[in-house]
């Protein structure tokens, strides 16, 4: 019988790309999220990489 239970409980397993905005604030029990505001100098690119970016 532990094999039943593991099995119903994998079969109600939903994938976290599936929750939707709503769905995840109902479960971790939040109305909204705060976002962040971060004052931050910006860092100049490493000459190793000439384009600013990755090759």
């Amino acid at each position: 019988m532990a094999g039943t239970s593991a099995q119903v409980a994998k079969s109600r397993k939903k994938n976290f790309s599936s929750f939707s905005y709503a769905e995840a604030l109902k479960h971790i029990n939040l109305e909204a999220l705060i976002p962040w505001e971060l004052d931050v100098p910006p860092v100049k690119p490493t000459p190793l990489f000439p384009g600013g970016g990755i090759a």
